[in-house]
Parts: C-alpha cells; sequence; structure tokens
C-alpha cells in the first residue's frame, strides 16, 4: 500500500476511501494502513536511489542517527549547486514530525537551505526543481542578454552580484555565459577594430547552416567550458541557443542588405525615413 508516488495524494480523502471500501470506522482504517504501508526504511532507500539518479553529481548521503548523533536532522542530505536540502522522510498517511524536526527543518530555511517532508522521490525532485527556478527567477536579465546589449555591461553585471545572493556555483555559471556570449558574437558580430582570433570553421559552418546547437557546442569546446551540474550545463546550451538565434537573426539580415545593391538599399533607407516622418 502507497509504495509509489501518487501525484495529487491526499491522505484524508485516502483514508475516506479506505473507510468506505472496506466499511470502516476511521480508527480502525488508520490501524489497517499503519500495518500495510511499509516501514520508514523502504522510503528513505527509495529516496536515496531516486536522488542519485536524477542527480549524479549531487552529494547525497543520509543521516546516521545515534545516541551521539544530534537529534532533529533531516535524514537525508543533499547538497546541489552550493545548496543544502534536507529531506525528512516520513511514510505517507501516518507519518508523524516531531516538534524537534520541526524546529530544526526552520532553523535549516533559516539559514538559507531548504528542507521539506516527503515520502518520495518526486515531492523531493519537486522541491529541488523548484528552488533552481527561483533561483534562475532571481537573475531577470542573464549575462547573456546583458551582453547582448552591449549597454552598462559591467554596471548590470555588477547589479545581479549585489542583489542577488549567489555562491561560487552561480558566478562561475555566470561567467560561462559571458564567455560563451562573447564568443558568440566574435563570430557573428565581430569587432572591426579588434578582430576575432582563432575561429573555427566547422563552428562558423555550423552557424551558416542554421545549425545552432552544433555550433554551441562547438563553441563550449573551444572554451573548455565545464559547468559541474549536469543540468547546469544542458541550461547554460539551451539559453546559449536561444542568445545565438537572435543574434543569427541579425547575421543574416546584414548579410542580406549586403548583397541588395545601392539603389535597393535607397529604397528601403526612404521607406523607414517614410516612417519616421508619419509618426
Amino acid at each position: 500500500m502507497l509504495e509509489n508516488y501518487e501525484e495529487g495524494f491526499d491522505k484524508d480523502t485516502f483514508l475516506q476511501k479506505v473507510m468506505e471500501d472496506e466499511q470502516l470506522t476511521k480508527s480502525k482504517a488508520v490501524e489497517i494502513c499503519r500495518k500495510a504501508i511499509p516501514k520508514e526504511p523502504y522510503y528513505q532507500r527509495k529516496l536515496l536511489k531516486g536522488l542519485k539518479e536524477k542527480y549524479p553529481e549531487a552529494f547525497v548521503v543520509k543521516i546516521a542517527q545515534g545516541a551521539y548523533s544530534q537529534g532533529g536532522l533531516p535524514d537525508i542530505l543533499v547538497i546541489l549547486d552550493g545548496h543544502y536540502f534536507g529531506f525528512e522522510v516520513k511514510r505517507p498517511l501516518i507519518g508523524e514530525v516531531s516538534k524537534l524536526q520541526e524546529m530544526t527543518m526552520a532553523r535549516i530555511r533559516a539559514a538559507g537551505g531548504a528542507a521539506e517532508v516527503v515520502s518520495w522521490p518526486e515531492e523531493a525532485v519537486e522541491t529541488i526543481e523548484r528552488y533552481r527556478a527561483e533561483k534562475r527567477e532571481c537573475w531577470p536579465n542573464s549575462a547573456l542578454s546583458i551582453l547582448r546589449g552591449k549597454e552598462n555591461v559591467m554596471n548590470n553585471l555588477m547589479k545581479m552580484y549585489r542583489n542577488t545572493r549567489v555562491n561560487d556555483y552561480f558566478k562561475s555559471y555566470a561567467h560561462a555565459q559571458i564567455e560563451v556570449a562573447h564568443r558568440i558574437l566574435e563570430y557573428l558580430e565581430p569587432d572591426e577594430c579588434f578582430p576575432p582570433k582563432n575561429l573555427s570553421k566547422s563552428t562558423m559552418d555550423s552557424f551558416l547552416k542554421r545549425d545552432i546547437s552544433s555550433a554551441v557546442d562547438g563553441i563550449i569546446s573551444e572554451l573548455n567550458i565545464d559547468i559541474s551540474s549536469s543540468s547546469g550545463s544542458r541550461e547554460l546550451s539551451r539559453e546559449a541557443v536561444e542568445f545565438a538565434e537572435e543574434v543569427l537573426k541579425d547575421f543574416f539580415e546584414r548579410k542580406k542588405k549586403e548583397n541588395l545593391s545601392e539603389r535597393e538599399q535607397l529604397l528601403i533607407r526612404l521607406g523607414e525615413l517614410d516612417k519616421e516622418l508619419d509618426v
């Protein structure tokens, strides 16, 4: 009973169904569920296995409990992206959190960590992914988009550092964003005063073929960028592809205009002037 995750699980609804199906009182239904639901170690092992498979780059460990250990600590400790996650594992429906455990989790949250009561791996994954989503929202103007504007780059980056609680992982991630964005611009929007060096023909060919994913992979390889988190690497690639798509669009627009005759370019310019006059 309840060995596996049930999305949207509600203990009151589940218990009510058991009472109705078996024609039992509430206390009797709870007693039957207590015997049928696996013991807590089952859920701890399942959580450990699920988190290690989902986040192989993370540090995941079960906290040993004993006479000389500190009481109240969450059962499972996870360090991922430089952040602490503590998961107190309880049996679904009948598991109860002690006052000491509640106080300990409150102190962990107050210190900037995450602490939750869970039964299944899916619940822990949801907590971790929610943290990552919130962290990304703290950086509304990513280093890629800031560099795209080419204005006040340093000032905007410093604002990000001052206004956001960041650890070394997120700082190195921002540095990687800047390096990748700068290299993309070297390929597609080169500075005439400071021409780029050591451009790869295969990477440029990928851009010209609009094979942006291959081009981005080539750039990340050129720069020897190594993000410690595999999910972070995927996120960096995704952002870089989106950034490159915008730059490449402008690149082909410029090439198209360069191939037009002087008369055609003049007509385009006159059309733009007409629009300005209409305004």
